[in-house]
């Protein structure tokens, strides 16, 4: 389920259900997501702290020449949007219809594509103006979304990355697995030198993943991002949000309605 969208889907259902039972309290994360076994654990290390739209129910983030650009969910108050993530300010944004929940977000050339979670509708905008300029489509859910110069990488809340074309054909799965089996509910994705990136739903956990293969590589702890929240007394959601600085060589990150944004070295 997307945390307070009202709706949950019945492979979510069971998954959260499994979760409950053996539930990491001392992670806040379920069990089945979180298994570091022998895949090394990378840590983050701070380097400023942001302002970030507190109503923003982040689904997806991409940092280009500079410009974040960020899509948004929750059915009736979804959108994309154009933000100076420096101040957290919005300079523009493009609602979606009120009966289309938006998700993941990547940019191939000169085109926004954003996904939505089960309208099987992606839509298309220049990336200059967020003017609309076309739609595809897609069988199953949408999660998250990243173009590597070739090909999109897409989640749809399983241990599975697709692999799709420009135009939205799908090419070829591939499962991601861990040392304790398929790694569940993936979901934000972006591409870092030598690896894509995916939240995994509900936790404060980042898989590092080889995406030709599917093998997981690493995990990233959130965790001090977490702690920072709650000593700031901020309220937040779950992390969900991931945007590679190749300038600057760190990773922006944030969650579903949190009030800030997070550059971190990894």
């Amino acid at each position: 389920m997307h945390s307070q969208s009202g709706r949950i889907s019945r492979r979510r259902f069971m998954a959260m259900a499994g979760g409950a039972a053996f539930g990491m309290a001392s992670l806040g994360m379920p069990a089945r997501a979180w298994c570091a076994g022998t895949v090394p654990v990378r840590s983050v290390r701070v380097l400023s702290v942001h302002d970030h739209a507190p109503e923003a129910f982040t689904q997806g983030l991409l940092l280009q020449d500079g410009v974040l650009f960020e899509s948004t969910g929750r059915y009736g108050q979804s959108d994309v949007r154009r933000v100076d993530w420096k101040t957290g300010r919005v300079l523009d944004r493009r609602p979606l219809p009120d009966e289309y929940f938006g998700e993941g977000l990547a940019l191939a050339g000169k085109t926004l594509y954003q996904l939505t979670w089960q309208e099987g509708t992606v839509f298309l905008y220049d990336v200059a103006t967020l003017r609309p300029t076309g739609q595809l489509s897609y069988r199953g859910e949408g999660w998250g979304l990243a173009w590597d110069g070739r090909q999109f990488y897409m989640s749809d809340g399983s241990a599975d990355i697709a692999t799709r074309s420009k135009d939205f054909a799908l090419q070829k799965s591939v499962t991601v697995r861990g040392a304790s089996g398929p790694v569940q509910e993936l979901n934000e994705l972006e591409l870092v030198p030598g690896a894509l990136l995916a939240n995994v739903w509900q936790t404060w956990q980042v898989a590092y993943i080889e995406p030709q293969t599917g093998r997981l590589l690493s995990w990233l702890d959130l965790t001090p991002l977490r702690e920072d929240l709650a000593k700031k007394g901020a309220s937040h959601g779950v992390a969900n949000g991931l945007a590679w600085d190749g300038a600057a060589g760190q990773l922006l990150v944030t969650g579903k309605n949190w009030p800030l944004l997070y550059a971190v070295r990894i």
